[in-house]
């Protein structure tokens, strides 16, 4: 019969690397964590099949015991957050049609596959990077495209002042 869990333990694995990155990444965020290697990795069933197998493995518990809920709510996050960016990577693959990127280095102006929206490229006229912009993409907004800012035109047409005692 499998032992019951640590109360700090926070997930388990069946191989040491994926607790090992696990535990890194949590003690990172701020909750320091352990990979604990019990003696016995997996208990089997009968040979017939007729009894649960239980596979125990790598148990990553946390140092604190108040650091158990949130670890687990980090790790949720984190989930949802993967989930998200793979559901954002499924429709930018299934989209139709053509899009127009224009290079910052060279100015030359080229056409892709709107799957191709969101990533970096390479320029086929100088060969540099380029971004593939994607209009629903938040992270673009911050995102230099060549475009002047009206401040930067306004301050250029002010006289310097200096301020004479």
């Amino acid at each position: 019969m499998a032992e019951e869990l640590h109360p700090n333990c926070v997930r388990t694995f069946e191989d040491m690397p994926a607790a090992r990155t696990l535990a890194e990444w949590l003690s990172e965020k701020g909750f320091p964590a352990v990979v604990w290697a019990p003696n016995m990795v997996a208990e089997t069933g009968d040979s017939l099949g007729l009894s649960p197998e239980t596979v125990r493995g790598f148990e990553v518990r946390v140092n604190k015991q108040e650091h158990v809920e949130p670890a687990k709510q980090a790790l949720e996050d984190l989930r949802a957050e993967v989930a998200a960016s793979l559901e954002k990577l499924k429709k930018r693959a299934e989209r139709t049609g053509t899009t127009t990127a224009l290079c910052e280095e060279c100015g030359g102006e080229s056409e892709w596959p709107a799957s191709s929206m969101g990533k970096t490229e390479v320029c086929p006229h100088c060969q540099s990077y380029l971004d593939v912009l994607d209009p629903e993409d938040d992270e673009w907004n911050d995102v230099d495209v060549g475009e002047e800012d009206e401040d930067e035109d306004d301050d250029a047409d002010e006289e310097p002042t200096s301020s004479q005692d």
